[in-house]
């Protein structure tokens, strides 16, 4: 049986288990400013500064997704208004095959497929600004999945496209297996965000496959490439029998350890699945939700279009995000879960992970990055080496010398269960007072103290 207390929560060197999540003291007043950056507004501002000023919590994604930063920069100078975002980064990633193609043409095979990786991230990011018209966004989804599938075997030896029984159709996936671990390997499944791709989630997984996990990184029902024809809905639970008979098909895997690893909207899935099969022996989630309805309304009305435009094709937010409620599913899980919460998301309200983590019990081990955002882009390392021991102390992989353990309580905060059903998040004095523990679930932004100075923001972050 796999206990939900990871053996370094005694440890000296980590933050006590009593530590209680600091709640960021501009956040109700961002969450009400960014109900009014719309298209128009974003256009005005754009005309006068271009995307490369944009805040460094947006930028973060790029940076996860490994676009070198001054490519970054170039695409992002030549962006005066919305609809130059599609075409800026179109020719990024043309660059990048066109420098693919001249470092292959020299032999330097390595340095070709890390430029086609980052021509795909490119044409990925391309799309993450809403555009209208669907043939655009399947082309770029095309050639983003096609330039990173050349590339990946190359980067990452042990890995191939693979797809996931599920229903009458198959989930395209990548199956990365260590080659120089012991075997038969556990296995982290990723589930993505609604505008996150199995992409975007297998590079995050550096540090779970160095440390001997195999990855199965799949777009779930309604993204990535999963999206055509098929809305997006957190009632795919029964993905787990496909999941289980790749694995069970793969001499190499470990199907008796088998985690998953969800983003944003893909932690909720991670939860259903969790909920469903007792095969699943942990659950990971960055920043979910917990109960998305009270507070829907007050999303950013760009991440809003951005959500029924890629993922959902629903008449609106409302009705896309209906069905993403956790609070009728917890009761079920008797698995460890893992939940990272940040205090600057803007995307899910941060009260969202604590009321998750209460509502979890002894099961649940909150970590809080007090100046975290949404997804954690710009944490990734840490996250990552949080997870990995984790996930190996559970799992009874062998001990090995962690960064994590050295540097955890320089970015984040591990905090127990007992804090989190009290309903203390420890607010400074100059905060609005938010409730994690209200008997209906809510957690609607309200107007906080006035006259702050306003900071980075991350009002278009993975939903």
């Amino acid at each position: 049986m796999i206990d939900g207390t990871p053996s370094w929560q005694n440890d000296p060197e980590r933050p006590p288990s009593g530590d209680r999540p600091h709640r960021w003291h501009l956040s109700d007043r961002l969450w009400n400013l960014s109900r009014l950056l719309n298209a128009s507004s974003i256009n005005k501002l754009l005309r006068v500064r271009s995307a490369k000023s944009m805040p460094d919590t947006l930028k973060s994604r790029f940076a996860a997704m490994l676009i070198p930063e001054e490519s970054v920069d170039r695409a992002l100078s030549e962006v005066h208004r919305l609809d130059d975002w599609v075409g800026a980064w179109s020719r990024a990633a043309q660059r990048f095959m066109a420098e693919s193609r001249r470092e292959d043409a020299a032999g330097e095979w390595e340095a070709s497929a890390v430029a086609r990786r980052n021509a795909a991230m490119c044409y990925h990011a391309a799309h993450l600004v809403t555009e209208d018209d669907p043939r655009i966004v399947r082309a770029l989804r095309a050639s983003a999945v096609q330039a990173f599938g050349q590339a990946i075997t190359r980067l990452v030896p042990g890995t191939r496209r693979v797809g996931v029984p599920w229903r009458t159709r198959r989930l395209p996936a990548y199956l990365s297996i260590p080659t120089n671990h012991q075997k038969p390997a556990p296995v982290v499944v990723m589930l993505n965000g609604a505008t996150t791709t199995k992409e975007e989630t297998f590079i995050w997984t550096a540090t779970l496959r160095d440390r001997g996990f195999a990855i199965l990184a799949l777009d779930w029902p309604g993204t990535g490439e999963s999206v055509d024809g098929q809305p997006l809905s957190s009632f795919c639970d029964d993905m787990t029998e496909g999941i289980f008979e790749l694995i069970e098909s793969e001499p190499d895997l470990d199907a008796s350890r088998v985690a998953l690893l969800g983003a944003s909207l893909g932690g909720v899935v991670a939860f259903r699945m969790a909920a469903s099969d007792r095969r699943i022996g942990a659950v990971v989630t960055l920043t979910p939700p917990f109960d998305p309805r009270p507070w829907v309304a007050a999303i950013n009305p760009m991440v809003a279009s951005q959500l029924v435009s890629l993922a959902g094709q629903a008449a609106s937010i409302q009705v896309l995000i209906a069905d993403f409620s956790l609070v009728d599913v917890v009761a079920r899980i008797r698995c460890p879960a893992l939940v990272f919460g940040a205090a600057r998301d803007l995307v899910v309200p941060p009260e969202e992970a604590v009321k998750l983590t209460s509502a979890l019990g002894e099961l649940g081990t909150l970590v809080w990055y007090p100046d975290g955002a949404h997804c954690l882009y710009d944490r990734v390392d840490d996250w990552s080496m949080v997870t990995a021991d984790w996930l190996a102390d559970l799992f009874e992989l062998p001990s090995l010398p962690s960064k994590a353990s050295e540097d955890f309580g320089d970015h984040s905060t591990q905090v127990d269960t007992a804090a989190a059903e009290s309903g203390d998040t420890g607010t400074p004095t100059d905060a609005a007072s938010i409730s994690p523990s209200d008997p209906d679930g809510a957690s609607d932004p309200v107007d906080p103290a006035k006259n702050e100075d306003k900071p980075d923001t991350d009002t278009s972050h993975e939903p």
